[in-house]
C-alpha cells in the first residue's frame, strides 16, 4: 500500500499564488478534476499519454499530493479547478 505523507517541506502553503503551476498545468488540473483518465487528457490535449503522465506527476510534485483523489481535493479548495 502506497502512503504519502505531506512534510512541511512539500505540503503546499495556502499563501503560495499559483503554487508556480504552468498554464498546462492548470489546464492538467481542470481536466483531472472534470474526470479524464491519463488517456483522456493525451487525447484532449493533442500529447502522448506518457507526456500527459509526465505532466501529471509534475502536478503531484508542485502541489505535495499522491494521487488524483488527493489532487481534486487540493484543487477544488484552493480554486484551481478552473482552465485559463
Amino acid at each position: 500500500m502506497l502512503v504519502c505523507h505531506m512534510s512541511p517541506s512539500n505540503a503546499p502553503s495556502e499563501d503560495r499564488q499559483g503554487f508556480g503551476l504552468t498554464a498546462r498545468e492548470r489546464q492538467i488540473i481542470a481536466l483531472v478534476s472534470a474526470g479524464y483518465t491519463n488517456k483522456g487528457l493525451a487525447q484532449k490535449l493533442g500529447i502522448s499519454e506518457n507526456t500527459a503522465k509526465y505532466h501529471l506527476t509534475k502536478v503531484f510534485d508542485k502541489l505535495g499530493v499522491c494521487n488524483r483523489l488527493e489532487l481534486v481535493l487540493l484543487a477544488i479548495h484552493q480554486g484551481l479547478t478552473q482552465e485559463d
